[in-house]
């Protein structure tokens, strides 16, 4: 399946850089903050300086644009779906009046925000899992929910269960 082929969701690719060597810890909470700031986000500016540093993370971390760009274009679907759900929204909930392309018009363009926001979410996860080994991953997972033992949460179970769905994704290309 060529689908699978060209996702790097969940596969780290080695490179010498600062973010690789960044402790796997300060990236998940860095990645949490970032989550936690895009849904806070009314407009484009604050959209486009989280574009802009995860552009900047992503040159610093010397992955090529190519490996990046070619993972991240498979969900071009999903990012023109949420725009045409958006507009199609806009459009039946006008009733059909005179004023109904300038409502299309701003539902698209609301569309046309979400789906930028979940593209820089997406983003984020790619460079995520491809700068941090998924052992890495889990026990900085384990590290960081440690606290939850506390009330008997299974965080043992929990960060297992991450690391082995981040080591069988690259398995999903075989079949």
């Amino acid at each position: 399946m060529s689908f699978w082929k060209d996702i790097a969701l969940g596969q780290y690719i080695y490179r010498e850089s600062p973010v690789h060597r960044l402790d796997p810890r300060v990236k998940i909470l860095s990645f949490i903050m970032i989550w936690i700031g895009l849904f806070f986000l009314k407009g484009i500016f604050g959209l486009l300086s989280i574009g802009l540093l995860l552009f900047t993370v992503l040159f610093l971390s010397h992955i090529p644009g190519r490996i990046w760009l070619k993972s991240f274009l498979i969900f071009s679907w999903f990012f023109i779906f949420i725009v045409i759900a958006y507009g199609w929204n806009g459009f039946l909930g006008t009733g059909h009046s005179p004023t109904s392309l300038l409502t299309v018009g701003n539902s698209l363009w609301i569309g046309a925000l979400v789906a930028m926001r979940w593209a820089v979410f997406i983003g984020f996860c790619f460079l995520l899992t491809m700068t941090t080994t998924p052992s890495d991953l889990m026990r900085s997972f384990q590290f960081l929910l440690h606290p939850l033992n506390k009330i008997r949460f299974p965080v043992h179970d929990l960060s297992f269960m991450a690391g082995l769905t981040l080591h069988f994704i690259p398995l999903m290309k075989v079949f």
